[in-house]
């Protein structure tokens, strides 16, 4: 079984990003998956819709975590990454962290609470969050219904459904619910403030957030290197 896969919720409006994810961080990685809506000419892209809209973003990740079920690929991974197309991504320091994980049926992320007035756990799925195996293949039977994101539960600011929120929700109807486990190496901090941040820890963090630019994931890399 490999360590992980990496699943980059992205559209092809940012496919500069794809080129700049390839070319730094994820270079000579190759258990990665841009899921997106209609796919660009940088590297693998699986096509979930033909909605470019934000409001594609949860019906997205539906999709593709059914992929993982349809596909059996917990049978082929430990862990599962899930980030954004605007997230850089520690490579060195993921693995090392996610060998020492515990390998239960877990999910890893920087939790907060569901914006429902319940004391329900979120995850803020921007800077990403990880998922074990033993989730999936302990709810293999349970199929995802994409409709799902059309309940109009949880909407951000107005402009759809948020997909880290439905998928948040989602873990809640399962058969057997996941061990969530808090992890503050997730950082969604914005680029200004992690200019500031000491470089020893920058090198311990896994992820950083709201990072669109190459200039931006150089002076990460320069930084943690």
């Amino acid at each position: 079984m490999k360590p992980f896969s990496l699943h980059i919720l992205t559209t092809h409006k940012n496919k500069d990003r794809h080129k700049n994810i390839l070319d730094t961080y994820l270079n000579g990685f190759d258990d990665y998956v841009f899921y997106t809506d209609i796919k660009t000419e940088y590297g693998n892209q699986i096509s979930c819709t033909d909605n470019d809209n934000w409001n594609s973003n949860c019906p997205k990740m539906m999709i593709e975590l059914n992929r993982i079920f349809s596909e059996k690929l917990y049978e082929k991974y430990e862990w599962f990454v899930f980030v954004d197309d605007d997230t850089f991504v520690n490579m060195g320091e993921l693995q090392t962290f996610l060998r020492k994980a515990e390998k239960s049926n877990s999910v890893i992320a920087d939790w907060g609470l569901l914006p429902d007035g319940s004391s329900q756990q979120r995850v803020c799925g921007g800077c990403g969050f990880i998922i074990n195996s033993r989730l999936f293949e302990q709810n293999k039977e349970q199929v995802i219904d994409v409709s799902f994101c059309d309940s109009k539960k949880f909407n951000a600011s107005g402009r759809g459904p948020a997909a880290d929120l439905y998928f948040s929700w989602w873990l809640y109807t399962l058969e057997k619910e996941p061990n969530r486990i808090q992890c503050d190496l997730l950082n969604h901090n914005t680029p200004d403030k992690v200019e500031k941040t000491d470089p020893e820890v920058m090198k311990k963090q896994l992820t950083f957030h709201y990072i669109t630019t190459l200039d931006q994931i150089k002076n990460i890399m320069d930084t943690i290197s």
